[in-house]
């Protein structure tokens, strides 16, 4: 199963230099991954790095999201991470993807334990972040909780693109 993310960020390249490394450092590796950007100021200097690539265009959260699939096409990933740019992911978040949609063939959009949610909040810090993750480190396995939803949440979203690769973000929402 091959596995892509893909970010969409716009002015905060110092918080994209503490969570790209964070992808990067997966235990279960991507095998493709773009961050869409605005422009090069968008970018953490030194941060981004294979499998990551970058696109730049118009900015706009489902522009963004529709340039990244356009650049995934040719990797043809079977499933494709949405993340926010401020999402935090666990160390073994690609491996719990992977887990859910293999052992689940019905499964089209799965949403991530969300931890602490910022955007419904206050804002958490990393280092806040970091020791949540550590805390959720020590737990005990929790297997994946299926359950019928309505949509992903999109800070931290997987899409079985395999199923429908014509996929598209509706560009006219305002996001």
């Amino acid at each position: 199963m091959k596995i892509a993310l893909a970010i969409a960020s716009r002015a905060r390249a110092e918080l994209l230099a503490v969570v790209l490394p964070r992808w990067m450092a997966q235990s279960r590796p991507l095998d493709a991954a773009v961050l869409s950007v605005t422009s090069d100021l968008d970018l953490p200097f030194g941060k981004v790095q294979p499998p990551m690539i970058v696109v730049s265009g118009a900015a706009g959260l489902c522009r963004q999201r529709n340039r990244a699939l356009d650049q995934l096409e040719p990797a043809a990933p079977d499933i494709v991470i949405f993340a926010d740019d401020d999402f935090i992911p666990a160390v073994d978040f690609v491996a719990g993807v992977e887990r859910v949609f293999n052992e689940a063939s019905d499964v089209a959009v799965a949403t991530g334990w969300v931890l602490v949610d910022g955007g419904r909040g206050d804002v958490v810090s990393i280092e806040s972040a970091d020791r949540l993750l550590a805390v959720y480190g020590t737990m005990q396995p929790v297997e994946p909780a299926l359950r019928e939803t309505t949509g992903g949440y999109g800070c931290n979203m997987a899409v079985r693109w395999s199923a429908d690769r014509s996929l598209r973000f509706d560009e006219r929402l305002a996001m």
